[in-house]
């Protein structure tokens, strides 16, 4: 099965010195070696309470214990 993971923030630290953040956020999974990167949201620009509108599609294993790592980063580019 399938699982979408939509994601919002709310009150996040302003890591730009001359505007507010540009936040993205990365779903990893954990595997042996580590964490997998999933996917990405897009970037909203200037907003410390983004809500992302792209969900992050996934696979779901019924009844198996999945660690999953949401990091959100500022995104200047």
């Amino acid at each position: 099965s399938k699982v979408a993971i939509s994601i919002h923030c709310q009150n996040l630290k302003d890591k730009d010195y001359s505007s507010l953040s540009d936040p993205q956020a990365i779903l990893q999974v954990k595997e042996d070696a580590g964490f997998k990167t999933i996917g990405y949201t897009e970037k909203v620009k200037d907003s410390l309470n983004p809500q992302f509108s792209t969900p992050i599609v996934m696979e779901y294993f019924f009844e198996t214990i999945q660690v999953i790592r949401i990091s959100v980063y500022d995104i200047d580019n």
